[in-house]
């Protein structure tokens, strides 16, 4: 009887080794859905630009509510050039900006992406009956031509005008597409520091004027944004040309950081360009 059982045992042995032999190789073909981010754990610092932070924001928490694993750590803001030094020395994983780069920004191994077109509006308390202005209506006004509304309105009240520091990004479009450089801005205006401020300020000051990002400032109901020209600043006058005051923001990281490419990859997919369209910005690949 040890004798069958062993030669039984001897032929078990070899019917399983041939059989492993013979396993196909679609056995062995990764059977993830075809197109999906593989999953990955990750902690992603991010500072710079305070401006470009909504819109960045937006696409990081799309991100990690995909991607459960993956967290975005938000660090005060900084300024753009501070940032992107950080993102070098890797103090910082994600540098924001939210203008053209200098060229001594664009470091050797630093990769930056613009992601989006965020449009400069400019806005008005919405006691103020007007809808539009003129782009020449709005460099008077700010060079302090035009005093009182009752020169392009119907109503009779001084403008109180808010402004922005030179260096900030939403007065480095306006300057480009709006006011020019050479324009001197009058002395009479209040300087906020942030665009929170700004639109806090609009939004409770009447008969003040003042400029932001467009999406931002829809989302207050006392500040009007306007036409200027007779062009909306929305999505579609962006694409096509016709409104063209407008800030890039994409953010900075080192090419050999390769954890996060599939964030960047994520960021110019449809999924991301459909979000950000809804949320009033442009995508950088729908500028012509």
């Amino acid at each position: 009887m040890s004798k069958i059982l062993a030669t039984l045992a001897i032929m078990l042995l070899l019917a399983m080794i041939f059989l492993s032999g013979c396993t196909s190789t679609t056995d062995l073909v990764d059977s993830s859905t075809p197109g999906q981010i593989p999953e990955y754990n990750g902690h992603f610092v991010i500072g710079g630009s305070r401006a470009g932070t909504p819109a960045i924001k937006i696409l990081t928490d799309a991100f990690s509510k995909k991607h459960p694993g993956v967290t975005f750590e938000y660090r005060p803001g900084s300024k753009t050039s501070s940032a992107l030094k950080q993102v070098a020395n890797e103090t910082l994983d994600i540098g924001i900006f939210a203008r053209d780069l200098k060229p001594e920004e664009k470091q050797p191994g630093l990769n930056a992406y613009v992601l989006l077109y965020d449009a400069i509006a400019v806005i008005v308390n919405k006691n103020v009956p007007i809808e539009s202005l003129t782009v020449q209506q709005v460099r008077d006004i700010y060079a302090g031509k035009i005093r009182n509304w009752n020169k392009i309105s119907k109503a009779s009240s001084p403008i109180i005008i808010c402004d922005r520091s030179e260096d900030e990004t939403a007065k480095l479009a306006m300057r480009k597409f709006v006011f020019g450089d050479d324009l001197a801005i009058t002395e009479n205006t209040v300087i906020l520091e942030t665009e929170s401020d700004m639109i806090n300020a609009v939004s409770s000051t009447p008969y003040s004027i003042g400029y932001c990002s467009a999406p931002l400032a829809r989302k207050d109901s006392n500040v009007k944004v306007l036409k200027i020209d007779g062009i909306e600043p929305s999505v579609a006058n962006m694409r096509n040309g016709s409104y063209q005051v407008m800030r890039p923001v994409g953010i900075g990281a080192l090419d050999q950081n390769e954890t996060i490419k599939p964030f960047i990859n994520f960021a110019y997919s449809k999924e991301a360009r459909e979000l950000l369209v809804k949320n009033g910005y442009l995508p950088a690949k729908d500028k012509k």
